[in-house]
């Protein structure tokens, strides 16, 4: 059933990155002792490096951005740790450009810049995103991120809520309409149209999480679609179901844009 898709077992912990990793990596997430056979991914522009962790190994995995709903397969009893890099920035740590992993999940190996002893995961996990916070922090400070036009366009869209045209991003981008697309799909994975339809659609699920007895032609008008079939569509290419369904089984672990608080652990239950 579809609204199956966002219903899941598991207990999922999220932290936010020290301060001084905030412009290149969202948020850290850790499920331990997974139960659930397959968890929903849903479309988010974003690139994860997750690490799986057994009784008997630790590997390493990246997970390009997807184009549409999926359920990435689990095995039960693992402790799956990730790492949400924003939008763009995987760049600066890993030898792939985001392209090439879209819709794909490949090997960590030879391809993350950043050394991380597998072995440091059998320590314990209340340690491990401290952990994330040294390996990254001293990565960054010998290997300062270049920046790129291309993370002004990537903004602004966040910023808007994926309410802006191809010519401002072209304008910003300082180059022709051609040349942007080319950049932002090697960059960030996906076209940037596609990236402004998420950014909306996380927005308007946002909304819906906000403002549960709003009428969805209103929540529609205040995510800036064109109206509630607009927003109907859309859902249903980037999620798998109905608004309505969406409502009753809201699960947004995948995006904490909105997070404006410097808590170290935040603990998402889900049903």
């Amino acid at each position: 059933m579809a609204t199956d898709r966002l219903s899941q077992s598991s207990v999922l912990m999220t932290a936010l990155p020290a301060p001084e990793l905030r412009p290149w990596i969202s948020h850290y997430w850790l499920s331990l002792h997974n139960l659930a056979e397959a968890y929903a991914v849903l479309p988010d522009g974003a690139v994860d490096l997750v690490i799986k962790i057994s009784p008997y190994e630790a590997t390493a995995w990246l997970y390009g951005c997807t184009t549409q709903p999926v359920d990435v397969a689990l095995s039960r009893g693992c402790h799956y740790l990730g790492v949400r890099f924003q939008p763009g920035q995987s760049r600066h740590f890993i030898d792939v450009t985001a392209a090439e992993l879209t819709n794909h999940a490949v090997p960590a190996a030879g391809l993350l810049r950043v050394l991380m002893d597998m072995d440091t995961w059998a320590c314990r996990p209340c340690d491990w995103f401290t952990q994330l916070n040294q390996f990254f922090s001293q990565y960054l400070s010998l290997y300062a991120p270049k920046m790129s036009r291309i993370d002004d366009v990537i903004r602004l869209i966040r910023q808007r809520q994926g309410i802006v045209g191809q010519a401002e991003m072209a304008d910003i981008f300082t180059r022709s309409p051609r040349q942007l697309e080319r950049v932002f799909l090697e960059t960030v994975g996906i076209s940037s149209k596609l990236f402004t339809l998420i950014a909306r659609f996380h927005h308007a699920s946002r909304l819906i999480k906000q403002y549960p007895n709003t009428p969805f032609a209103g929540l529609a008008a205040m995510a800036g679609y064109a109206d509630q079939a607009h927003m109907a569509r859309d859902f249903r290419r980037l999620a798998g179901v109905t608004p309505t369904q969406f409502r009753q089984h809201v699960v947004i672990v995948q995006d904490l844009a909105d997070a404006t608080t410097d808590t170290d652990l935040v603990t998402h239950i889900t049903h």
